[in-house]
């Protein structure tokens, strides 16, 4: 039988009632103990899934190529971006396709990869200080590589081609092109005094930032700098859909 000591020393017998206390503090001690091991594998299982499903968002949006519908054209300073041309053109030295780093840039910017779930086509006219500047064949296309924008000849019309539903700009297309696109500047063209970048769509001024203006579908793009005496006359406004062989009908 149980015996405790008395205070003076001498062996006492413990009581039953002091038996039951005993194990009734055992009981609450294990009970606390187990209650403390639940809430930890409580705590590991939601931060286990915390980080799993963080970890599916992360490869579903990098397997998009960026967020569902929108880019981060304005982010990225294009001036950063690799082969960037920030220089001047002219009629008989027009800017190149520059598709070296067009892949590069292309993802940079956020781009969604090419594919045939969105296919839109506009025109992109370019005026410097009243001459025609050529929009060259293969902007976008590096060998067998094809950013979802992209030229496939010298008509002007831009092909956007993705995997999914995408809001590309006229930034975006620059930032392609490799060539630098500004609110003020176009390459090395840059405002000043009378000389002044200007953008139209079917023929209206655009007053807000050229760099993020949409690109939706069968639209005129017009970009000019210069001075007002040589804007083209009328502004234009449309174009033929049989302009270009590669959407003969549909451009």
């Amino acid at each position: 039988m149980a015996r405790r000591t008395d205070p003076g020393g001498g062996p006492t017998r413990v009581t039953k009632a002091e038996r039951k206390e005993q194990a009734r503090r055992e009981r609450l001690e294990l009970m606390r103990k187990q209650a403390k091991r639940r809430t930890r594998r409580r705590i590991g299982i939601v931060l286990g899934s915390i980080l799993v499903a963080g970890a599916v968002v992360a490869i579903v949006l990098a397997n998009l190529g960026g967020s569902s519908t929108k880019n981060n054209n304005g982010a990225v300073d294009p001036k950063t971006l690799p082969g960037m041309l920030q220089t001047q053109a002219t009629a008989a030295n027009p800017w190149p396709a520059n598709s070296q780093d067009a892949q590069a840039r292309a993802a940079k910017i956020g781009l969604p990869p090419v594919g045939g779930v969105f296919h839109n086509h506009n025109l992109l006219d370019i005026r410097i200080n009243g001459e025609k500047i050529p929009v060259p064949a293969d902007i976008g296309i590096t060998g067998s590589l094809v950013a979802s924008m992209h030229t496939h000849d010298a008509s002007g019309i831009m092909h956007m081609e993705s995997n999914r539903q995408f809001d590309f700009t006229l930034g975006d297309f620059f930032n392609v092109w490799g060539v630098l696109l500004t609110p003020d500047c176009i390459g090395g063209y840059c405002n000043s005094g009378p000389d002044v970048l200007r953008v139209y769509v079917n023929g209206k001024q655009v007053t807000t930032d050229v760099t993020k203006l949409p690109l939706t579908q069968h639209e005129y793009i017009l970009v000019t700098y210069g001075t007002t005496a040589q804007l083209p006359s009328p502004i234009p406004s449309t174009y033929s859909k049989n302009i270009s062989s590669s959407c003969a009908g549909s451009c």
